[in-house]
């Protein structure tokens, strides 16, 4: 619509200190916001919530299990975060220069390189 107000809303990436307390934690993004540039985020809570899961049946110890899933998941969603905000980062070049060399990069990438490089993003084991 012509002369509507443009609404911005800004993409910001959640690295708390602790995702919970006690019996309390959070999942998915209100735990590890991240940027949509590989649509991740729910795929992320899914994962938080099966190890949960995984753990919570295992013990009566809940702020335990709690901690033990929080601990198991930290080191891979913050590299899903990591490859989320390079990949906008790329997507979103303004130089010239460093655009055609991106787009260049990206055409002369074979499939099965590129399939290689995501393999660690889609290819997760949460049982063990």
């Amino acid at each position: 619509m012509p002369g509507a107000p443009v609404i911005r809303t800004d993409i910001h990436e959640v690295h708390l200190r602790r995702w919970g307390q006690g019996c309390v934690t959070l999942l998915g993004d209100a735990a590890h916001a991240m940027t949509p540039n590989l649509g991740q985020g729910a795929a992320m809570a899914l994962e938080d919530a099966w190890v949960l899961g995984q753990h919570l049946a295992a013990t009566a110890d809940v702020p335990a299990a709690l901690a033990r899933s929080e601990a198991l998941r930290r080191p891979r969603v913050e590299a899903v975060q990591r490859q989320s905000r390079r990949v906008g980062q790329a997507g979103q070049l303004e130089d010239g220069a460093l655009r055609a060399l991106r787009d260049l990069a990206m055409r002369l990438t074979p499939a099965a390189a590129a399939q290689r490089a995501s393999q660690g993003l889609f290819s997760v084991h949460l049982d063990g």
